[in-house]
């Protein structure tokens, strides 16, 4: 993939639609760890706190130039 291809990517409405799924549940995990629901649960709040981090990981993602 070079890097027209991948600005296509990103624009693309699946991708989109993919982008917005993932700020809902980015939401999602903040308004839990917000309320305390796993607050008892390290575990948990550890996983959701994760699971946000990975979720942003994906909508920061730039094209990096491979070298040969």
């Amino acid at each position: 993939m070079n890097k027209e291809e991948f600005g296509m990517w990103k624009l693309h409405p699946a991708t989109q639609q993919f982008f917005s799924a993932l700020h809902v549940m980015i939401g999602e995990g903040l308004e839990e760890l917000a309320t305390g629901m796993h607050s008892q649960d390290s575990a948990k709040t550890y996983l959701i706190i994760g699971k946000i981090n990975g979720y942003k990981k994906i909508l920061e993602a730039e094209f990096i130039e491979e070298k040969e």
